[in-house]
């Protein structure tokens, strides 16, 4: 024998073929044929022994190729495979007599044309050794050495290359021996593993649900250490990218019997480490700190843990390059370029280096619009760009126009409005002149409106919600006004409208309102300790889609030492199908104040009605009927007090103007929330009071940046008693708590006699909030404020100097099992024996 070189192959220079390239194991999961006319495939497929769901198999589809090399009409054909999670899909292309395509391969030379060939250089036979789970005309598909053949030893290397590119074997060897005159060839193969399982051990499971999907190692493929490597490269990218750089990953393989093997990865994945520095290059204009406040990325710090400050986020990294690259375009540096972070690590944290090449500040030299030659509003658009001549050039103010421009069109029908800003620098005296190109299209209405995805919210819940209507002029300006009403109604999860064109109709837009539901129904208990109450606990039960329709009903129960609330609430946003709110609402309360109690009892009816709709305003009304008891009051009480003590029934009418634009009702980012109400009880009315009272609450939500959001509220509140009466003491101010002056006791700041806090007919208060996420996948949110206010008496005047004041911090998490919330206070200037607020949490699950 003549051995030819054996030809075998380290895995680190081979492709990974064995990804692409299914088990024959593998079921077909389809069958594509591509290049065929449709009778030619027709034909094709009702011939075929392969099918979808039959098991993966080599001389199945050899023989299918030849029965399609000899269909009528078929000129060449050749097949390809995709290895999907699924199944292996199989490809037939097809190239049919006479198409354009690839170019034929030369025809085979006939035996007169075929150049003679020795008989001692022939390849008498070709042999294939070694295979036990692959067949062998996997391996006689690829090679290009065959018998009659004239040997060719680089042909042969060639073979063993294309045998080992299958991915199927982890060492192929070809030999060569004299068989008579000619050449006996022997391919020696040696198949890979079979992976029996795949095993992830050391991260939470949340991880490894994550990490199974990244991973390209599936059981009943072949072992490839090449596709191992990667798949360990791939989830040291998922650690870092989590900011655990230090993450140790190894695979270890356990040998089975019959050629199988079980990996295991094992995973340490460190200590997460923060960001310790951010540093710039190339920043002249701006330094560093300046620079540092315009990113979401963040330095760690003490109070990090509880912020995420210094948290290594991919995405933080990718939106740190735009938001570095606005900031410099918002101040003229029309050139300016970002690098994306070099991040180094070491043993105390993360290190984040920008290189910024700044350029030169830009002015605009002249601003034009083309397009709208004809146009009777053009000069109206011109006078309202924000990008003008002479100014520096600012990326905010070209967006700005582009973003009013098409809203304005958009609201009078042009929905396909283009607008392309074109410019020309003059680099010499670094100006810019802009001219906007707009295209307005056709003028578009609205065709049919379908809503999706409204599993239990009826439709006409949702139709009588929407400013859009069929036939009605297209307006970019209701659509999103919809969007922002329905999020607001608090019933879903995700509300996305979409506008389509209707095939055939230029001049109109098909709307689709597709909604997932969110949960609206809790069944909340819970239990809390505070200095006030003790041990305080409550349950609730709320649906603010009652069945579907809209409605809202809801039954809760506190009971601490201190205070007793029992409240049975039904809403109807939409009586007689026309928007007036109607709600009743009975209630038992009870109150333990320093030198009495106070019980009550009794039940409301409001209705209410949009008077500007497109602002949310309501004018309501409401009756009040309440019995008052004044009880258990303590001998040494003041005068006042112990005069107030007895049963009073109430029967009041109050009227409010109110408005409600909150983005959404439980966890508001942007909106204003506000009232004005005035309340009159008398005699007349059949009760024993007569007394006015007026009250003005107001409270603003303005997004600041990465996702934070400051909230500031105020509360004016102004009573009398009227026929002589002194204001009764159950409807006088009192402040203190948690939702009011946080850091004092429950009803301790107002107007006192000899120590007894005794309520006044008038109070301020105010309440800044800044408020930041803190684990937004769970909604937790973090917050810090600053609380002001007091209660003064009849003779006393507003003072603001005089304010009650504390500072804090909490949170706030609206949970899918109910919301709670934490406030620790600390008043400032505090005055003797008084203590800090209650700390309070409730919990609860969705019906």
């Amino acid at each position: 024998a003549a051995p030819l070189a054996m030809a075998q192959f380290e895995d680190a220079g081979a492709p990974a073929a064995a990804e692409s390239r299914p088990a024959p194991q593998a079921k077909v999961r389809s069958i594509e044929i591509e290049g065929a006319s449709q009778a030619v495939e027709q034909e094709i497929r009702a011939l075929l022994r392969t099918h979808a769901g039959a098991p993966y198999d080599l001389r199945d589809i050899q023989d299918d190729l030849e029965m399609i090399t000899t269909r009528p009409g078929v000129e060449r054909a050749r097949w390809r495979t995709d290895s999907t999670p699924n199944g292996v899909r199989v490809i037939f292309e097809v190239v049919e007599t006479g198409a354009a395509g690839e170019p034929p391969e030369a025809p085979a030379p006939t035996p007169e044309a075929k150049e003679a060939v020795p008989a001692g250089e022939i390849v008498r036979s070709v042999e294939v050794q070694g295979t036990k789970r692959t067949e062998v005309d996997v391996i006689e598909l690829v090679i290009r050495t065959h018998v009659g053949d004239r040997l060719d030893r680089e042909k042969l290397s060639e073979d063993v290359k294309r045998i080992f590119k299958t991915g199927f074997y982890e060492q192929v060897e070809v030999e060569t021996e004299r068989e008579g005159e000619g050449w006996r060839v022997i391919f020696e193969v040696r198949e890979r593993k079979l992976i029996a399982k795949v095993n992830i051990d050391g991260p939470s499971d949340s991880d490894k649900d994550e990490i199974r999907g990244l991973l390209t190692l599936k059981p009943n493929t072949f072992l490839n250490p090449f596709q191992v490597e990667k798949n360990l490269q791939s989830i040291r990218k998922f650690y870092a990218n989590k900011g655990y750089f230090a993450a140790k990953v190894k695979a270890n393989v356990a040998d089975l019997e019959d050629q199988r093997a079980e990996v295991t990865l094992d995973i340490d994945e460190g200590d997460e480490l923060k960001i310790e520095r951010i540093r710039f290059t190339g920043n002249r204009a701006f330094d560093d700190d300046e620079l540092r406040g315009e990113l979401q990325s963040s330095e760690d710090w003490f109070f990090g843990w509880i912020t995420g400050a210094g948290e290594y986020k991919d995405d933080f990294l990718k939106a740190d390059v735009f938001l570095l690259t606005s900031f410099y375009l918002n101040h003229g540096y029309f050139k300016v370029h970002v690098e994306p972070a070099e991040v180094t690590a070491d043993s105390t944290g993360l290190y984040l280096t920008y290189k910024v090449t700044e350029g030169e500040q830009y002015y605009v030299e002249s601003v034009d619009v083309a397009g709208l030659e004809d146009d009777p509003l053009l000069e109206r658009i011109k006078g309202g760009l924000r990008l003008k001549a002479g100014d520096l050039f600012t990326r905010d103010a070209l967006q700005q126009d582009i973003e009013n421009i098409t809203t304005f069109y958009s609201d009078v029908g042009y929905a396909r409005i283009s607008i392309d800003p074109d410019f020309n620098i003059d680099e010499e005296s670094r100006r810019i002149a802009f001219t906007y190109k707009i295209v307005k299209g056709p003028k578009v209405y609205f065709d049919r409106i379908k809503i999706t995805g409204n599993t239990k919210t009826r439709d006409k819940v949702i139709r009588r919600e929407l400013y859009v209507q069929e036939q009605k002029l297209y307006s970019g300006s209701d659509l999103k006004r919809t969007k922002e009403r329905l999020d607001a109604l608090g019933y879903f999860s995700e509300v996305n409208i979409n506008t389509t064109p209707v095939e055939g109709q230029p001049d109109r837009e098909r709307v689709t309102v597709d909604v997932r539901e969110g949960e609206t129904g809790t069944l909340s208990g819970g239990a809390g300790f505070s200095s006030t109450d003790s041990f305080l606990f409550n349950v609730r039960v709320t649906n603010r889609n009652l069945f579907g329709r809209g409605q809202t009903a809801s039954l809760s129960a506190d009971i601490g030492r201190v205070r007793q609330d029992f409240f049975l609430r039904f809403t109807e946003p939409w009586l007689f199908d026309i928007p007036l709110s109607a709600g009743v609402e009975g209630f038992r309360t009870l109150r333990a104040f320093q030198d009495f109690d106070r019980e009550s009892r009794g039940g409301s009816l409001t209705l209410s009605y949009p008077i500007w709709d497109r602002y949310r305003v309501r004018l309501g009304g409401s009756w009040r009927t309440e019995i008052v008891s004044i009880q258990n009051v303590d001998n040494n009480a003041t005068f006042f007090i112990r005069s107030q003590e007895g049963t009073t029934l109430t029967n009041s009418f109050t009227t409010t103007l109110s408005q409600n634009t909150l983005n959404h009702p439980l966890d508001p980012t942007r909106g204003h929330s506000g009232r004005v109400s005035v309340e009159l009880a008398g005699t007349v009315f059949g009760g024993d009071t007569d007394f006015i009272k007026v009250i003005a609450d107001s409270r603003w939500f303005f997004p600041v940046v990465y996702g934070t959001t400051l909230s500031l509220h105020g509360r004016f509140s102004w009573a009398k008693g009227l026929q002589g009466d002194r204001l009764p003491i159950f409807e006088r101010f009192f402040l203190g708590g948690i939702d009011s002056v946080r850091g004092y006791e429950v009803n301790s700041i107002g107007p006192e006699i000899d120590n007894d806090v005794i309520g006044g007919d008038k109070e301020l208060l105010f309440n800044v909030e800044y408020i930041f996420p803190v684990i937004p996948q769970a909604n937790l949110k973090g917050l810090v404020f600053l609380d002001a206010g007091n209660a003064f008496s009849e003779d006393e005047n507003i003072d603001l100097t005089q304010l009650r004041m504390s500072v804090g911090f909490g949170f706030r998490w609206i949970s899918p099992l109910g919301p709670l919330q934490l406030a620790i206070g600390f008043p400032i200037e505090r005055r003797e024996n008084e203590k800090s607020s209650a700390v309070q949490f409730s919990v609860g699950a969705p019906l």
